[in-house]
């Protein structure tokens, strides 16, 4: 449904495709509004997807407008971390984006010579094979823990942030209906926090 030069899905997208498509860029949009509005008032914030494969046709959201655009403004930091480094059954390599202090450390790389991999497909009387391994390792999870809480603890985070005047600057729950779902149309994402044309453009 997408392309690296096309992350928001191609424009030939029709019916149930489309629909799919366009609930999980919007979700994507909204985590990254609500992290912007969380980092620019004090707070701290790391996102992980799948590693970016840095070629073509594969599409990241690491490549979007709307990411580059974060870690321009909050200097993140970009880490790609192979799980089995913290004990993970698989390679599964793994990207952060992440605006907190010590987020380097959870950079890795495999050393291994060989290890278990995923298998694709059903099991007999449902399920997929692969299920369970997009669970983080416990030692990953600790891992990112103590850097939120170190955080917290050495620069006194989540004491005394700012209090907003106005609302806050991403869309939140703007969007959604009392009962969680997404009004049509959606909205755009918040020129305030988006000022680029093209990511209009991807949208559209």
């Amino acid at each position: 449904m997408r392309h690296r030069q096309k992350p928001f899905g191609f424009p030939r997208l029709r019916g149930k495709l489309r629909r799919s498509c366009d609930s999980d860029s919007e979700l994507f949009l909204r985590h990254l509004d609500l992290k912007t509005g969380v980092v620019r008032h004090g707070g701290r914030g790391l996102t992980e997807h799948p590693s970016d494969p840095g070629i073509e046709p594969f599409p990241s959201i690491f490549q979007t407008p709307q990411m580059r655009a974060f870690a321009k403004e909050f200097n993140s930091v970009h880490v790609t971390c192979d799980q089995c480094m913290y004990d993970a059954p698989t390679r599964k390599r793994t990207d952060f984006e992440a605006v907190l202090e010590g987020a380097s450390s959870l950079r890795t790389q495999c050393c291994h010579k060989k290890h278990a991999q995923p298998s694709g497909g059903h099991q007999v009387g449902g399920g997929f094979h692969s299920a369970g391994t997009e669970e983080y390792p416990p030692l990953l999870c600790r891992a990112i823990a103590q850097l939120f809480v170190s955080s917290f603890v050495e620069h006194g985070l989540g004491r005394s942030l700012p209090v907003p005047s106005s609302p806050a600057p991403w869309l939140g729950l703007a969007g959604l209906t009392p009962t969680g779902r997404s009004r049509r149309p959606l909205p755009p994402p918040a020129a305030d926090v988006w000022p680029l044309g093209e990511a209009q453009d991807l949208l559209a």
